[in-house]
């Protein structure tokens, strides 16, 4: 454990030949915890398998864990903790969850003598999952050389686009990119991140964040979606190693491309992550259609190969790639349940209005 709310469970084991993948055994305690890179949820106590590439690295995080982040720097004294950053992970409905960031100079042993400040976090869901309160409140305590004023950007990971922002009861305008303070969307990984003008550090300041109704129903759409954007990039790396014998196919790049969709379009998110499932599922047959034969113009026999076997050799290297693709997005391309955080409606599901 990392603290108390982050587990870490590395990978020792080597990848698959067949998939470049390397799978492990996690056990997870008791309640519910979320895999930080591909957003999958689970209900502890539990052991499951899972499947990695060697560019992730395995962390559970519980759900409605507020993790305070900071822009990435080269050291700790290049600059003041600005933004303040926040990560809340989804909670459940009528979960309430606090934490407090701790802050001394970071240069004298001041601290030893009560020399720190303490910043109350909370984040609250309603009962129906409709609206999301983050709540900052005012710094308790000081320090030398404290900074008297910052932004925040609170991120949520693994959640719908929301149909409105306010900080302290106004509105914040929606923004495709960043730029000053307002709300954007990162598609692939389904992370709101709201982006706050500066305050000073003694005024409480609150975040709400609403969501669709329809949208608040239909959690388990959201289940695992970055881990499938990161599944088809990495399939579609592999498939394009066969240049100039193959290229990944339309539907690969299309699936691919989804995340990035979203980013640029959050309003279609509903439709295209209720059509993903079936475009995912139908995505094997299709890479497997790129296999060759021996009669396919690409591994006939030229003028530059030395020996018979060269064209065979490239043969079994391009369906290599092949099936190696095919099993890379194995588990992500068949339908099956997964715990989640709470479970499907039952309804049948339609374009929400947000």
């Amino acid at each position: 454990m990392f603290g108390d709310s982050i587990l870490a469970d590395p990978i020792t084991q080597p990848v698959s030949k067949d998939s470049q993948l390397s799978t492990i055994s996690v056990w997870l305690p008791p309640g519910d915890w979320i895999e930080w890179d591909s957003g999958a949820t689970f209900l502890g106590p539990v052991t499951v398998q899972r499947s990695f590439s060697l560019g992730q690295i395995p962390l559970y995080v519980k759900a409605g864990s507020i993790i305070p982040m900071q822009p990435a720097i080269t050291h700790t004294g290049e600059k003041p903790l600005d933004p303040l950053i926040l990560t809340v992970f989804p909670l459940k409905n009528a979960q309430t969850s606090s934490y407090r960031v701790y802050q001394d100079s970071g240069d004298t042993p001041g601290y030893q003598n009560g020399e720190a400040a303490w910043t109350p976090i909370r984040a609250s869901l309603s009962n129906d999952g409709t609206t999301l309160n983050i709540g900052i409140a005012p710094v308790q305590g000081s320090y030398s050389a404290m900074q008297s004023d910052r932004a925040y950007e609170v991120r949520l990971p693994g959640s719908w686009p929301p149909s409105s922002v306010t900080i302290n009861g106004e509105s914040l305008a929606y923004q495709k990119q960043k730029s000053g303070h307002g709300w954007r969307f990162e598609g692939n990984t389904l992370t709101t991140i709201v982006s706050t003008p500066r305050f000073r550090v003694g005024d409480a300041v609150t975040i709400t964040i609403r969501t669709g109704a329809e949208m608040a129903r239909s959690l388990p759409l959201l289940d695992g979606f970055a881990g499938k954007m990161a599944r088809l990039r990495e399939s579609y790396d592999i498939l394009n190693a066969n240049w100039p014998a193959g290229w990944s196919p339309a539907s690969v790049v299309g699936a691919m491309q989804t995340g990035d969709r979203l980013t640029y379009y959050p309003d279609t998110a509903f439709a295209e992550l209720g059509a993903l499932e079936q475009k995912l599922s139908a995505l094997p047959g299709v890479i497997k259609t790129m296999r060759a034969t021996e009669a396919s113009p690409d591994f006939a026999k030229t003028a530059s190969d030395s020996s018979p076997d060269q064209p065979k050799a490239r043969l079994a290297a391009y369906n290599g790639t092949i099936a190696t693709a095919v099993a890379h997005i194995a588990d992500i391309s068949e339908a099956k349940p997964r715990v989640s955080l709470d479970k499907p409606s039952g309804e049948q599901s339609k374009m929400p209005e947000r």
